[in-house]
């Protein structure tokens, strides 16, 4: 069982990436593997890192809600808020398009 430690946030972030560290080394073009390490690099504020991760999803399938909701949360944590909108409209423009098909 993995066990966090309050205010260890490099040690945790590590336990907690490694089954999604894996999952994408397995396969390189496992989304879910990519945007949990996404979330969990923007959760431990290591906001590069979330960002690039973000991006390798969008590389993969530029139209993941997620990923574009993500990287919007991404921009609004550092103060981007111009960007934050323009993301959060990829992701709503995604969102709305995939209920008309």
């Amino acid at each position: 069982m993995v066990s966090l430690q309050p205010g260890r946030f490099d040690e945790n972030l590590i336990l907690l990436s490694a089954p999604y560290i894996r999952a994408v080394q397995l396969s390189p073009t496992n989304l879910k593997g990519w945007l949990h390490l996404a979330h969990l690099a923007q959760l431990h504020k290591r906001y590069n890192m979330a960002w690039q991760m973000y991006n390798s999803v969008l590389a993969l399938d530029p139209q993941c809600v997620a990923a574009w909701e993500g990287r919007a949360l991404n921009h609004v944590d550092l103060g981007n808020f111009e960007a934050a909108m323009e993301d959060a409209q990829n992701a709503m423009v995604m969102l709305y398009s995939s209920y008309c098909e």
